[in-house]
């Protein structure tokens, strides 16, 4: 929280700079800023001539060169935010390290010398490419701010002071329950947060038996629930995790790309450890975030390599018939899920072995 707050300060001191690059996968903090930047920096007579929102993967870097460096209109600010940025992206792969794109060096140069009374700010998603000669020069000529998810504690507070705002309370133990079942995003905890301030009277605290009642689960662990029971043969709790899914409204396409891509991960996870591959090595050769990696090496002790492919194509024959028409989704997979639990061998741990 402490970037957010040293970002806001900098702003009400006036100590503005040029450009600026927001990145990281914090979206709600980003736009909380975004708000703060339009409120401080503009004024409300004049603000419809002095702002620009450029869609940053519709619009050339001329066009952003153009809007940053007209004059402010009767005021003493102009403010230019870029959505999207894809400037600042990861590179593709064989497209060296500066990885320099159409029109790059143009608004290069405008960086060099950026306007004085023009605040460029760009918004540029989860992730950039540090190498980037852009990244570098707006390193060096205006401001990098990283929006990093929040550590608990601090997640804890803000969720205390939202309630504290509707005239509420939370216990602690409401709070921890929240952070379990939706992360870290503060997005997503501001929504859930908003069905129990509208649930709750005012003068109330909110309880964790609440936060049980209107926070669903996190959809990857309600996957990995799902996924879990199936290796356990434990198929009514396979069933109610995939019924309880569909009950939130999740759209069964999703639900079969997830559990597909679940059995994948759990595949291949295999593989690479048969390879040698453990640890941040096998998180990273699996794309995934090293609890995600932990979690599918478990979970694969449950199935033999010869399961996971039987199950794979499967649910590649679900996916065909439900998108035809010819099989309804939840009859479809409760045949599946009974089948392989039937299946499977009692205590099959026969993974590491192979």
């Amino acid at each position: 929280m402490k970037y957010y707050l040293d970002l806001l300060d900098s702003l009400k001191r006036g100590n503005i700079a040029p450009v600026y690059l927001f990145y990281g996968p914090e979206v709600y903090l980003r736009e909380q800023a975004l708000a703060r930047f339009k409120e401080i920096l503009l004024e409300p007579a004049t603000a419809e001539f002095n702002l620009d929102l450029l869609d940053g993967e519709g619009t050339g870097p001329d066009a952003i060169v153009a809007a940053a460096g007209l004059p402010p209109l009767l005021a003493a600010r102009r403010l230019v935010i870029v959505r999207q940025a894809g400037l600042f992206r990861p590179a593709r792969a064989g497209a060296g390290e500066s990885g320099e794109r159409p029109g790059e060096a143009l608004l290069r140069s405008y960086l060099e010398q950026p306007a004085a009374e023009t605040c460029l700010v760009f918004d540029a998603g989860e992730a950039v490419d540090k190498r980037r000669k852009i990244y570098k020069l707006v390193a060096a000529k205006g401001r990098v701010v990283e929006f990093s998810l929040l550590k608990p504690t601090e997640i804890y507070r803000w969720l205390e002071q939202r309630a504290r705002q509707e005239g509420r309370g939370i216990q602690r133990e409401a709070s921890e329950e929240m952070l379990r079942r939706r992360g870290k995003s503060l997005i997503s905890l501001y929504q859930e947060m908003e069905k129990l301030i509208n649930y709750t009277a005012p003068g109330t605290t909110i309880t964790p038996r609440e936060v049980r009642d209107l926070v669903p689960e996190k959809l990857e662990d309600s996957i990995f629930a799902v996924v879990d029971a199936i290796g356990e043969k434990q198929c009514a709790r396979a069933l109610q995790g995939i019924r309880d899914l569909l009950l939130c409204r999740v759209q069964p396409h999703y639900i079969l790309a997830m559990v597909v891509r679940q059995f994948r991960l759990i595949l291949l996870a295999g593989e690479l450890r048969r390879e040698g591959c453990s640890g941040p090595e096998l998180a990273a050769r699996l794309g995934a975030h090293p609890f995600v990696a932990k979690k599918v090496q478990e979970q694969g002790r449950n199935f033999t390599t010869a399961q996971l492919l039987e199950l794979l194509d499967s649910l590649g024959e679900i996916d065909v018939k439900t998108k035809t028409g010819r099989l309804d989704f939840y009859p479809a997979m409760e045949m599946l899920v009974l089948k392989l639990c039937q299946s499977q061998e009692s205590g099959v741990r026969s993974q590491e072995s192979e």
